[in-house]
């Protein structure tokens, strides 16, 4: 038994109050996706960084394609200046090649998963939800492959633009410009 937990009260406005001493809930400061570049070409990772050490249950994220079902993520945390952070990275069913298929994505933190390590009783206060889209080809962000994305994909013609491989080979070849082609004038 926590000693601190017994005595805890939740309220609206004080997150939690044990012995006289008010604590904050835990709260999402950042979420990126990738390395929170606009690109929305090749989505392999998203990074959710919370405003403290924080300890999370399973089922903590929920990623899911819009009009489909969860996409399953491993999660892998670290501590960075006092605050943890933790890297999702898409696997199985709605990925290829280790990004996210094309489509509209909501990434939620279930609230009641996310706990302070002092006082475990105490979680976030809300669920915090991103919405996002991936479409490959689209290095502007822009949910469109045009020609801006055009002349970015002519840049790294034959190179290693990690934002136009999309068989993850570690090159831009023709493979990748096939992909491109195909969703050249496209929206999502």
């Amino acid at each position: 038994n926590n000693p601190y937990e017994a005595a805890a009260i939740r309220g609206a406005g004080v997150d939690l109050a044990v012995r006289g001493r008010v604590y904050d809930a835990p709260q999402v400061t950042a979420i990126a996706i990738n390395d929170g570049s606009i690109q929305r070409s090749v989505i392999r990772s998203l990074r959710v960084t919370f405003d403290r050490t924080v300890l999370l249950d399973p089922g903590t994220f929920v990623l899911t394609r819009q009009g489909g079902s969860p996409v399953t993520v491993t999660v892998a945390t670290q501590i960075v200046a006092g605050q943890t952070v933790a890297t999702l990275t898409p696997t199985g069913s709605g990925t290829e090649f280790g990004s996210l298929v094309d489509g509209r994505y909501s990434l939620t933190v279930v609230a009641s998963k996310v706990h302070d390590p002092a006082v475990t009783a105490l979680t976030m206060t809300a669920d915090a939800t991103t919405t996002f889209h991936r479409l490959f080809g689209d290095a502007d962000g822009n949910a469109r492959v045009d020609v801006v994305d055009f002349a970015a994909i002519r840049l790294s013609l034959f190179g290693n633009a990690m934002t136009f491989d999309f068989n993850n080979d570690g090159t831009v070849s023709t493979a990748d410009i096939l992909q491109f082609r195909s969703r050249f004038l496209q929206g999502i």
